[in-house]
This record gives C-alpha cells, structure tokens and sequence, in this order.
C-alpha cells in the first residue's frame, strides 16, 4: 500500500491533448488570418505587394516583413500617410499597431 503511494504514475504518451491543442490554434490562426490578409491585399499599395508580406498577426499587432529598408521607409510612410486606418477598417479582426520588420 505504501509502495502504491509512492510510485508516480505511468507518463501520459498519448499525442491526443498537443494534436487538439495545435488544431485549435491553428483554426483561430486561419480565422484571424485570413480577415487580416484579405484587408492587406485589398489596402496595400501594389508596388509593395511583393516586396512585403504578413508575418503574424498576435494580440492586435500585425507584423509586415519587409524586403529591405527602403521597402521598410516606403511602407511605413504610406502606413503613416493613412494606410494603416485603411487597413484597419477593411481588416474584421482588432488592429492595434503594425509592426515592420526586415527579412
């Protein structure tokens, strides 16, 4: 009986709860994105499009990677300039501020 108490218990190996884990975020992560995406590939400028693309997208941050530092100066201007309300307005999720980030 004392020896019952004092053994730990076999380790769970079941792959059950990470799997339901991950599907559930990456479910949340399709919804957000693709509200976020649409709204980037509506607003943004075409000669940004292949030059900066959605990295993430995590508690109303957005974040762009960008190209190079003149693709960051010229995103960021045209953000500054009334893009990110445009953005924000055609984006169904929250949109707190966007982050611009170099590759």
């Amino acid at each position: 009986m004392l020896r019952e108490n004092r053994a730990k218990p076999p380790a769970d190996r079941s792959i059950a709860d990470p799997v339901s884990r991950a599907r559930l975020k990456y479910q949340r992560l399709a919804k957000d994105g693709d509200g976020i995406a649409s709204a980037w590939d509506q607003t943004v400028p075409e000669k940004f499009r292949g030059r900066a693309a959605i990295a993430g997208h995590k508690d109303g941050v957005l974040t762009i990677r960008c190209r190079s530092a003149s693709d960051r100066f010229g995103l960021d201007r045209w953000l500054r300039g009334g893009g990110e309300q445009a953005l924000r307005e055609a984006a169904r999720v929250t949109l707190k501020r966007v982050k611009l980030v170099l590759r």
